[in-house]
């Protein structure tokens, strides 16, 4: 694997003794196509790595995730399928389904707008899809159907002209999640059409099947559908029904925390002017207190170990570089509340009654 070798060649000349580990992998499913599009890196720095040395990796093509070698533990117990990617070990099969289910779901976005190069065709070629967007897409969904179990969900006759097998559909501000009944439903849609209605006021659709939408609710997207970020506005509403363990919730609470810490924070960071850096610190902000209010719902509706938040002290007479170290420590915070919520649910859940 000649890529690989060269990538951690590169960031140990950049990095030097802050890079604690590299480890790149496929993002494939099981039997899935190994290519150098579908590879990824995740690097393991030392705690102490200063923001001038993460600079130095500003001119890589693709940035890996980055985790501090503290967290990397964590990582990988919350997240079972970058840990057997990065092992080799055995992939889950539900959680491999409903990872590369999040990816098809996110992917489908690019139906309307066909982007080289995109997330669309990394999956296809993780699938061994050729042809046409669309024609890729229903190739990938069925191969996730093959695995899983075959789920309906009633035809309403108030469906619309563009969809009429439409099932349901969510909605989060202007991105809306169409539920279709099978991939071979998908095919048979004029997307562009589709796109052009509905297009009005989203900007985002989103699709996926009957049968992968109970993988998406229970792992990668739990929490946005248990808090009803994803609001259901139409059709079949089957989501109360998926009793969606507790741990799989704070199982992804804790991975979309880890995913702004070690993906958009320290890119954004690598990648802005430092005379920008009010702006970016303002929008992680905003996405911290999302993470605040996730946090209050899932307190409020399900019954769980109330700990108290960690509270963010990044203000703006504060310089930038101390702003952004106070919302690394912040970051680690979270995540080390979460970690304690989950050993203390796992302890009273093996406790004798």
């Amino acid at each position: 694997m000649p890529t690989m070798h060269v990538t951690e060649q590169i960031l140990q000349t950049k990095l030097g003794d802050a890079l604690v580990a590299t480890h790149s992998y496929y993002d494939t499913p099981s039997g899935g196509q190994q290519t150098e599009n579908n590879c990824e890196t995740a690097i393991v720095i030392a705690e102490e790595t200063s923001l001038d040395q993460l600079k130095t990796l500003a001119d890589l093509t693709q940035l890996p995730q980055i985790i501090s070698a503290d967290l990397f533990p964590f990582l990988l117990e919350i997240d079972p399928v970058l840990n057997a990617q990065i092992s080799g070990a055995a992939l889950p099969r539900a959680e491999e389904t409903a990872r590369f289910a999040t990816h098809a779901l996110y992917a489908s976005a690019e139906l309307r707008n066909p982007i080289k190069n995109s997330g669309l065709q990394k999956l296809a070629d993780s699938f061994d899809q050729t042809g046409a967007p669309t024609a890729q897409f229903v190739g990938i969904l069925e191969a996730l159907e093959q695995s899983v179990e075959s789920l309906t969900l009633p035809k309403r006759d108030d469906a619309p002209a563009e969809l009429p097998e439409l099932r349901a559909f969510y909605e989060e501000i202007d991105m809306a999640i169409l539920v279709m009944p099978d991939a071979a439903a998908v095919g048979q849609v004029d997307w562009e059409n589709v796109a052009g209605v509905f297009g009005r006021k989203f900007s985002t659709l989103l699709i996926t099947t009957t049968s992968l939408l109970p993988y998406l609710a229970r792992y990668d997207l739990a929490v946005p559908f248990a808090i009803d970020r994803f609001r259901h506005t139409w059709g079949a509403n089957p989501i109360p029904a998926y009793d969606v363990p507790l741990t799989n919730l704070l199982r992804n609470a804790a991975q979309m925390i880890f995913k702004l810490g070690t993906v958009a924070f320290p890119h954004a960071l690598i990648c802005t002017p430092e005379p920008a850096f009010g702006t970016l610190i303002h929008n992680i902000q905003n996405q911290l207190l999302k993470t605040q209010f996730q946090y209050e719902l899932l307190t409020m509706v399900y019954e769980m170990p109330l700990m108290s938040a960690p509270r963010l002290s990044a203000e703006r007479s504060l310089p930038d570089r101390q702003r952004i170290a106070n919302i690394q420590q912040h970051i680690a915070a979270w995540l080390a509340l979460y970690q304690e919520i989950l050993q203390t649910v796992a302890s009273e859940e093996i406790s004798p009654p």
